[in-house]
């Protein structure tokens, strides 16, 4: 499900954990830079990173899995692949699991997790939607300013809250929305 959390917990887990790692590479929007740069531009993206080279460059998928191969898969990688959709382009992308160093890890945040199965990962975690608490929580810190109170809101707060059925992106639109508007102009 879009919109639920999964990229920024990916990304508190990586600046949290990547300087443990030789090499480090957060790939945001994947699906996105497939369909503009293709393959070959996630290829240079993820190696140039790694590798910390500038401008390196790749002939094809062929030689970038050779210089994953035999460049890459000394380190101690932590690559995230974001927003992935198709297993299929994954296997291209990256090859084998095991083409990367011992203590390697490989995030990949989906909305399938079908993808995730398809590709043998070994562990899936589902991101939940917020809790109806620390939905009002998240609401109200984005409607109302620290100093405002909610006072007369309570249900305009408690339908956004439901309408966005605990999905943290919606939570943030509508309170943002809301926020600095009185009730006549809503």
């Amino acid at each position: 499900m879009g919109g639920i959390g999964k990229t920024t917990l990916a990304n508190a887990i990586y600046d949290h954990i990547s300087c443990q790692f030789e090499g480090c590479n957060f790939i945001k929007n994947v699906r996105e830079v497939l369909e503009k740069g293709g393959l070959k531009t996630l290829h240079e993206q993820l190696i140039s990173e790694i590798l910390m080279e500038k401008d390196l460059k790749v002939g094809n998928i062929g030689s970038a899995l050779s210089t994953i191969r035999n460049k890459v898969c000394r380190k101690k990688v932590h690559i995230v692949l974001d927003d992935v959709d198709e297993s299929t382009e994954l296997e291209k992308f990256v090859g084998e699991l095991d083409l990367f160093g011992f203590g390697s890890r490989i995030v990949i945040t989906t909305r399938n997790q079908h993808t995730l199965i398809r590709y043998g990962t070994t562990h899936i975690c589902k991101v939940e939607e917020l809790g109806e608490h620390e939905a009002i929580e998240l609401f109200k810190s984005k409607a109302f300013k620290k100093h405002q109170q909610m006072g007369g809101y309570g249900e305009l707060v408690y339908c956004a809250v439901k309408y966005a059925k605990g999905v943290p992106l919606a939570l943030k639109v509508l309170g943002s929305f809301l926020c600095g508007r009185n009730k006549d102009e809503l």
